[in-house]
């Protein structure tokens, strides 16, 4: 199984451990929002990077710790996640999707 899983991910075009580094880096982010490492996790994202989330779309370092900054101290989360594609674009970026991330707050 795992041999045939590797050779899908080399034809989409991909490596099996860029596959992982890819669902490694979503973990990781996923894990800094809940433990509230803010500053950490605006760090994951190149200078000019994206986030894109329901509701809102930021970009850039600065408009994503701002966005962090304005979180409530009381508010606890837990990210649940699964379902990690890995697809390329045109101009063969990888990009890592989690469409099956469940979100469980909680607030004070």
């Amino acid at each position: 199984r795992e041999d045939r899983a590797a050779a899908a991910v080399m034809r989409a075009g991909g490596s099996a451990e860029r596959q992982w580094q890819c669902q490694q880096l979503v973990v990781r982010f996923f894990h800094l929002l809940d433990t509230k490492r803010y500053e950490e996790l605006v760090a994951l994202f190149e200078p000019d990077g994206v986030w894109v989330r329901p509701g809102a779309q930021m970009q850039g370092r600065a408009e994503i710790a701002a966005a962090m900054q304005q979180r409530s101290p009381h508010r606890t989360t837990r990210h649940l996640l699964g379902n990690f594609l890995v697809t390329h674009d045109a101009d063969r970026r990888e990009h890592c999707r989690q469409p099956g991330a469940h979100l469980l707050e909680t607030r004070a």
